[in-house]
């Protein structure tokens, strides 16, 4: 849940590398991974 954002701001930080898409989706995927698992650990509690 906090991997992700961190992840997005280093790969805004370094814009200009040639990693930088791969890195920006990882991050993008796992907060949505995060906030899927949160609401899904909400409903089976």
């Amino acid at each position: 849940m906090f991997v992700g954002p961190v992840i997005i701001n280093s790969s805004f930080k370094n814009s200009e590398h040639p990693l930088y898409y791969p890195v920006l989706i990882l991050g993008i995927l796992i907060c949505l991974f995060s906030m899927f698992f949160f609401f899904k650990g909400l409903t089976t509690w």
